[in-house]
């Protein structure tokens, strides 16, 4: 039995083109750029469908390519037949909107909503969890789908995601797919070593899940990806630090264009996926990335602050900071003894003027009493009146 090569992507689509044939496929077109196919079948009984009274559904070929391509030949195919068995055999009911099923990166819920929750709870309003398919990405970061129709973009929920996909991993390789497919343009240099998505629609930041992207890329290091915002994605090398500053200085312009932020933490591409990154600490470019994070903390926290300080003028707001650590910084509270404080729940809480510091859990469990969670926030905030 043969094996120990990859297929290149031209012989793998062949032999998946030969698959869906034994499957009665027979009617596929083959997309190159997209690296899939599309075909049409006749809708089942009952089903409404678009004018033109066919379904239409796409396959790609770059999921199982990925997974199975280092297989021996006989367990490739074999594999990659049921992978795709599985899409030829999968209920179309959903099949038109299938083909608009998008990934978006966005920071968790429990960040970025904190001060919109707050404002709409201190007027009365109750803030309901809307039951988003959402899948855990990098640390502080996940993945929301939507459906981007003609007409309008809508979140995906827990109950649509089931019937659209059957499951949490077929949506998300489904979104995969379609983002793969929408990308019709490869990633522009800046100048040497430096990389930009030129295509800047909503879904630029979602283009790390496409790692292939960035392995083949001149870089000093390994790609390292800033993605401020939904729009912008630039990529350098982990070695290269001119051009580190470079992006500092860009996510900074980008961070004043566009109010959908994503994150200002650069990710690095390790052999566990994207993961926060940062250079060594003899880097000159260390401390830039540093001030990045330090920023983002003041402006994600700093209007939740206000709005608990106009909500609770006799309560004050603890000070916040952050602290370097060996991969990335983390946010750091600053607890003044015998004040009524609230303060969030950071990474690590500092005491007696900075002299002491303990990590968040240690904290909160030494302190239980004490801490009285904001109910307005969702368990983002606390009231702490030491004892």
């Amino acid at each position: 039995m043969a094996g120990g090569h990859v297929p290149s992507k031209e012989a793998f689509a062949k032999e998946c083109m030969t698959l869906l044939a034994s499957l009665g496929v027979t009617n596929a077109e083959y997309s190159n750029a997209g690296f899939g196919v599309r075909y049409e079948t006749d809708p089942p009984p009952g089903m409404v469908v678009p004018e033109g009274g066919a379904v239409l559904h796409q396959v790609g070929f770059a999921t199982p390519w990925e997974r199975f391509g280092m297989l021996p030949d006989d367990e490739r195919r074999a594999a990659t037949l049921e992978y795709l068995r599985a899409f030829v055999n999968r209920a179309p009911s959903f099949s038109p909107a299938r083909a608009h099923i998008m990934p978006l990166l966005q920071p968790v819920a429990a960040s970025w909503r904190a001060s919109m929750r707050l404002a709409l709870q201190f007027k009365g309003m109750n803030v309901v969890d809307p039951g988003l398919a959402t899948r855990p990405f990098a640390a502080g970061l996940q993945i929301a789908f939507v459906l981007d129709s003609p007409n309008k973009v809508q979140f995906v929920t827990s109950p649509v995601a089931a019937e659209v996909a059957g499951s949490p991993e077929g949506l998300f390789e489904l979104a995969v797919e379609n983002l793969r497919r929408s990308t019709t343009a490869p990633l522009e240099a800046l100048r040497p070593g430096v990389y930009r998505s030129p295509l800047e629609d909503e879904y630029d930041a979602a283009r790390v899940l496409l790692a292939e992207r960035f392995l083949t890329l001149p870089l000093k290091g390994h790609p390292v990806v800033f993605i401020p915002n939904r729009v912008t994605l630039l990529v350098t090398g982990s070695e290269d630090v001119d051009n580190l500053l470079l992006c500092v200085e860009a996510i900074r312009t980008a961070i004043r264009t566009d109010a959908r932020p994503v994150t200002r933490t650069p990710l690095g591409l390790t052999s566990d996926g994207w993961q926060p990154w940062l250079p060594p600490r003899t880097s000159p470019a260390r401390a830039a990335l540093c001030s990045l994070f330090h920023e983002a903390v003041q402006s994600d926290l700093a209007e939740s602050a206000e709005l608990l300080a106009s909500r609770y003028p006799d309560v004050s707001v603890a000070a916040l900071g952050t602290l370097d650590s060996e991969t990335t910084p983390r946010v750091l509270a600053l607890v003044t003894d015998g004040s009524t404080l609230h303060l969030p729940r950071a990474d690590v809480v500092s005491r007696d003027g900075g002299a002491t510091t303990e990590p968040w859990e240690a904290f909160a469990s030494r302190h239980a009493a004490q801490l009285v969670p904001v109910e307005e926030t969702g368990g983002q905030w606390f009231r702490f009146a030491p004892g």
